[in-house]
This record gives C-alpha cells, sequence and structure tokens, in this order.
C-alpha cells in the first residue's frame, strides 16, 4: 500500500498543444506588461536616480563592464522574442478564429493547429533573431 503514486492519472497526462500555447502566451503578456512598467518607472526617475554620485557610479560600473553588452543584449533579445511571440499568436488567434474553417490550415481540427504552431514558432524565432540581427 506505500508503493501507490497519490496521483496516477497525471503520470499519463499529456499536456495539450492548445493549452501551452494558450499560457505561453498569457506568460509573455505579463513579461511585456512588467517591462513596459519598470521601462516607465526608470524613465520618469531617471533624473533622480543619475543625480545621486553613488548611483552614477554603480550605473558606470556596470556600463562599462564587458558583459553589460552581453547581458543588455541577450535581454533585448527575450524582449524581443516575446513580443514578435504575442504579436503572431494574436494573429494566429484572429485568422482561427474567424476563418470559420475554409482555409486548410486554419481549421478547427489538430492537422491545423499542430501546422500553424509550428509555422509560428519558426516564424517567432525567425523574426525575432533577424530583428535582434538588425539592432
Amino acid at each position: 500500500m506505500g508503493k501507490r503514486p497519490i496521483s496516477p492519472f497525471l503520470a499519463i497526462y499529456k499536456p495539450q498543444i492548445g493549452s501551452i500555447f494558450s499560457i505561453l502566451e498569457r506568460i509573455s503578456g505579463i513579461v511585456l506588461l512588467l517591462t513596459f512598467l519598470v521601462y516607465l518607472l526608470l524613465f520618469s526617475l531617471k533624473n533622480n536616480f543619475l543625480s545621486f554620485y553613488f548611483f552614477y557610479n554603480i550605473f558606470y560600473f556596470f556600463i562599462k563592464l564587458s558583459f553589460a553588452d552581453i547581458l543588455l543584449s541577450t535581454f533585448c533579445l527575450f524582449i524581443i522574442f516575446n513580443f514578435i511571440y504575442h504579436l503572431l499568436f494574436s494573429f494566429r488567434y484572429l485568422a482561427w478564429s474567424y476563418s470559420g474553417g475554409t482555409f486548410k490550415y486554419f481549421s478547427l481540427n489538430l492537422e491545423g493547429l499542430y501546422y500553424v504552431s509550428n509555422m509560428l514558432f519558426a516564424l517567432t524565432f525567425g523574426c525575432s533573431f533577424f530583428i535582434w540581427c538588425l539592432l
């Protein structure tokens, strides 16, 4: 009796791709919102922060470090990836909702969902990397 799993159905559960995309879209929206709010906060308080000598020294120290470029570019790539994914997922949702099943790949079946999901990931990676390279 001690060897039984507590929840045997959880071990055989396979997450659905539609729910994974929905959860990822919500997470990307939250990340974009938090990034925007932090950006607004820092932008509104920049004069107050840069007037302090201590903060200016810390800011100068992090800007002059060699890993600051890598850290900043990785953060930019992460934000660009979230924005592109959120945007393309919204377009996919609109196309899937308003096509009415007239297009083969936007129909309400699993084949269309898998095709559009793979296309969404490929476009997200491709567009994000392209925009990141332009910056």
